[in-house]
């Protein structure tokens, strides 16, 4: 995969996740988690394997060191996602909202750091 298209496969991604945080984000607002939350979390699951995947082959291929340091990220994320699960399976109050505020955090302190020192990373080649 060379790196103009690897670069257009994260940031499909991110889009991907971003807009599916900001349409739970309207669903949590409204009061209407629970609606949606099962959905939510295959959705969110599913891509956000893909970007971490696609992620991880882009550091490995173009040998940066942050491969290892991501990997346990990535690790952290899905035991998170796990945790949040059982909490809605759980009931327990103000989950929806507890969970945004993790998403959000997440997705602005790993996604799009990411993309930044990504950005800045090609700039260097």
């Amino acid at each position: 995969m060379n790196t103009q298209h690897a670069v257009k496969v994260l940031m499909d991604n991110r889009k991907k996740i971003e807009d599916l945080i900001d349409n739970f984000s309207r669903y949590v607002q409204t009061g209407d988690c629970d609606q949606v939350i099962v959905d939510f979390f295959h959705k969110i699951s599913f891509y956000t394997d893909e970007y971490l995947m696609n992620e991880k082959l882009f550091l490995k291929q173009k040998d940066i060191e942050l491969f290892n340091e991501l990997t346990e990220k990535h690790q952290d994320f899905a035991d998170k996602l796990i945790a949040y699960q059982k909490d809605f399976e759980q009931k327990k109050p103000g989950f929806c909202e507890e969970f945004l505020k993790f998403l959000k955090n997440w997705y602005s302190g790993h996604i799009l750091y990411f993309d930044k020192n990504l950005m800045e990373m090609l700039n260097e080649e």
